[in-house]
């Protein structure tokens, strides 16, 4: 359904919508090599263009981050599906995630894509998280983001601090 990580209109998802219809970008990630052996891009990539369906979006276009974290905007796909937003504004409603964790891992990245992305009049949705416009979904947004970060955090911590001991049994 996509090409390999470039981002290609997701087939026929849209073709029964009017040209009225909001149009979606899609935006999938995984962090490891081992993610890439297991389903889950596909699984990220199969629920996000089916939720556009059922939120009658069509779906103009897919991108695939493979191995790349996100502690950092500077990936690849994130930065292609950007300017596919810029080159297309107006044109692009929505940017649809499976959850905000494939999308950021730091409060401040999360903060500046997403006004970035509504500068540009696109909105950001999850799949699997319930985010929305309303005053709950704004509240949920701004936990998710700082969860996210917490996680990230966390995991550095335990990195660092099991090299620390390896390092110190010599």
């Amino acid at each position: 359904m996509t090409k390999d990580g470039a981002g290609t209109p997701a087939g026929s998802a849209g073709k029964s919508a009017k040209r009225s219809a909001a149009r979606a970008v899609v935006y999938c990630r995984v962090s490891s090599h081992e993610q890439l052996k297991g389903l889950s891009l596909e699984t990220q990539s199969k629920a996000c263009i089916d939720y556009c369906r059922s939120q009658g979006m069509e779906v103009a276009e897919v991108f695939v981050e493979r191995a790349e974290s996100a502690s950092t905007t500077d990936r690849t796909q994130l930065q292609r599906m950007l300017t596919y937003c810029r080159t297309h504004r107006g044109r692009i409603h929505f940017l649809v995630v499976y959850m905000l964790d494939r999308f950021a891992r730091n409060q401040y990245d999360h903060h500046a894509l997403k006004a970035h992305l509504q500068k540009l009049g696109i909105t950001l949705r999850a799949v699997a998280q319930p985010i929305d416009d309303s005053s709950t979904g704004k509240l949920m947004d701004g936990i998710l983001a700082a969860f996210n970060e917490f996680d990230n955090n966390v995991r550095r911590e335990r990195c660092v601090g099991g090299m620390q001991a390896a390092a110190s049994k010599g």
